[in-house]
């Protein structure tokens, strides 16, 4: 049977069903004409360790029908609960620690390094536009990633189970796709400045301590950041915080909420048992006319303090530290 499968130069799309079910395929070599590759094109090719590709911007840009149009996938599918032997090669070189994606790369395509492991960092050029779901799902190798400013969008577990200690999504990325950063549970700190953050985005993030939240997003997804336990700081200036968006959160102790946010929906901070403090960057007024909803006790029984430039020593106000760039109570020196 045939073990190893070159696509010819001149190929531009591996049609559907092309190598299903031929089970003892270990190699896959594409070339960098290849655009597209059919619904389960690789489906069933279980004994795959090996795909080397041309080039990685050619590799990124393929348009994959669905998972099992990818050989990377359909390699993990079948590993799964073993030790992950398959690689990605570009020209015979394991794609493996620091990866730059190369620049000109308009896109990162679904499935692109599924479950790789060995890679331990990624850098994405502006020139990429998005980067696709499932991308780098499982790649727990996987510690930084720097997004450039061209990505507009992050598509669904793109991230999902990485390495990664931290991450900013710069304001370029309109919508983060549900599950995008899914149990990534070595992440300490998340800067997001996207407008739109999925369902269960950040969820299961069991090791993320803060988490600043800029003007630009408009709506954080229900559970978005659910299940993160020890979650203790979240600044927050989106204008929408739906259902469920902190639910579980027991380790919230400050919640900072910008004076842009205007609706906060039902259960938003459910469970969120240890809140003890709200620093609030408005005043009194403009925190009554915030559209809220019930099942947020704790957030209404926080102590909570309204912002002012200005010394105010009723108890009641904060200002920014300049030097710690944390909040602060203003408090008579004595």
């Amino acid at each position: 049977g045939i073990t190893s499968v070159t696509i010819p130069d001149s190929v531009q799309s591996i049609g559907d069903d092309a190598f299903y079910g031929c089970k003892g395929i270990t190699s896959v070599t594409i070339p960098d004409s290849v655009q597209s590759i059919g619904d389960d094109a690789f489906y069933g090719c279980k004994g795959i360790t090996k795909v080397n590709v041309a080039s990685l911007k050619a590799w990124c840009e393929i348009e994959f029908s669905n998972n099992s149009a990818n050989p990377l996938y359909v390699a993990y599918d079948s590993q799964i609960g073993k030790a992950k032997l398959y690689k990605l090669y570009v020209n015979d070189v394991e794609v493996k620690d620091d990866v730059s994606i190369p620049t000109g790369t308009t896109k990162i395509g679904k499935y692109a390094f599924y479950g790789l492991t060995g890679i331990t960092s990624v850098t994405i050029p502006d020139s990429v536009q998005s980067i696709g779901d499932s991308a780098f799902y499982d790649c727990s190798d996987l510690q930084t990633v720097t997004i450039g400013e061209g990505v507009t969008s992050i598509g669904e577990s793109a991230f999902r189970g990485c390495g990664l200690k931290e991450i900013t999504i710069p304001n370029s990325v309109t919508s983060i796709g549900n599950y995008a950063f899914y149990h990534c549970p070595d992440l300490q700190t998340a800067t997001i400045n996207a407008q739109r953050i999925g369902e269960l985005a950040f969820n299961n993030c069991t090791g993320l301590q803060t988490v600043t939240i800029g003007e630009e997003v408009t709506s954080i997804g229900s559970y978005a950041f659910g299940g993160c336990k020890i979650l203790h700081t979240a600044t927050i200036n989106a204008k929408r915080i739906v259902s469920n968006a902190f639910s579980g959160c027991t380790g919230l102790q400050m919640v900072i909420i910008g004076k842009g946010v205007k609706i906060i929906d039902g259960y938003a901070f459910y469970g969120c048992t240890g809140l003890q403090t709200v620093y609030y960057e408005g005043t009194s007024d403009q925190w009554n006319s915030i559209l809220e909803s019930g099942g947020n006790d704790k957030l209404e029984n926080a102590k909570r303090y309204y912002f002012s430039e200005q010394p105010n020593y009723d108890g009641n106000h904060w200002h920014w530290d300049e030097e710690t760039h944390t909040p602060e109570v203003w408090a008579k020196q004595d």
